[in-house]
């Protein structure tokens, strides 16, 4: 676990994706940042790092004035990043990995390889 620069990890999601905000979340959470789980950003193998799973958390810590971050950050490919955030969301919102697939591609813009699918 380790502490990130918030700009750092905004930057890598305004390059790739533009995901919907539930405002009101992000104000709880903005009152809970200490009580919550860590956000989990893959360190890609150019050494970019992508968020998978917290960005209501890296809003609220934002809206709080913080300008760092905790975070779980794995190794691993674009591909083992994305499955990891199509199970994530399949477990904790009720869809299937194919329809959580599906949604973090609308979101990233179709811009995913071939291998990515």
């Amino acid at each position: 676990m380790t502490d990130l620069p918030i700009e750092q990890l905004l930057h890598s999601i305004l390059a790739a994706s533009q995901p919907h905000l539930d405002l009101e979340r992000v104000k709880r959470y903005s009152e809970l940042l200490d009580k919550l789980p860590p956000v989990t950003v893959f360190r890609l193998e150019d050494q970019t790092l992508l968020l998978v799973d917290g960005y209501h958390r890296i809003a609220a810590a934002r809206a709080a004035g913080r300008i760092t971050v905790r975070a779980d950050v794995q190794e691993g490919t674009k591909t083992e990043a994305i499955q990891f955030a199509a199970e994530r969301a399949a477990r904790e919102r009720g869809f299937s990995n194919q329809q959580a697939r599906e949604a973090i591609k609308r979101y990233s813009g179709g811009q995913w390889s071939k291998q990515d699918r």
